[in-house]
């Protein structure tokens, strides 16, 4: 065989031929950090739910407290989806979006709600603060939900 050939002159095979595999068992760190971050976040949500009820308790407002209590469910839910995706279950990740969607709805209804009994008017303090409240909540819990369903995060779980 020449020189320039791709085939090992001694056994033959194609030495041209390039096989990638994915390695399952390396560290995902990045899904790692995302979930450490998740699970973080979660337990904030889990006490700003608390204050909601508290709060609930209080003025003896029942949407409040609904809310809160959806709070307190969808972040349960997002860190056992969270837990099941470090150890690399497919099936977390689905539990994590589930929560994840019913939290980012519930934040829009609440933010909606609040500003439909108070008068919704552009410009006042309650419209900046929906504003600052879908920007602080919505959006990190939108970008988590992005990123989770990336391929590259993704691979990991199966």
């Amino acid at each position: 065989m020449e020189a320039t050939a791709h085939f090992c002159p001694e056994c033959g095979t194609n030495q041209g031929v390039k096989v990638v595999y994915i390695d399952r068992n390396d560290k995902p760190v990045g899904l790692i950090v995302l979930c450490v971050l998740t699970i973080c976040g979660s337990l904030f949500t889990i006490g700003r739910a608390i204050i909601y009820e508290l709060f609930a308790a209080i003025t003896e407002d029942e949407g409040i407290a609904t809310r809160g209590l959806i709070y307190i469910l969808t972040s349960v839910g997002t860190i056992i989806g969270a837990v099941l995706m470090i150890s690399r279950k497919l099936i977390g990740l689905y539990i994590y979006s589930v929560s994840q969607v019913i939290y980012i709805i519930t934040l829009v209804i609440a933010i909606y709600t609040h500003n439909s009994e108070t008068g919704f008017v552009p410009r006042n303090g309650l419209a900046d603060m929906s504003g600052i409240m879908i920007f602080y909540f919505g959006l990190p819990a939108l970008i988590f939900l992005g990123v989770y369903w990336l391929k590259d995060i993704r691979k990991y779980l199966y």
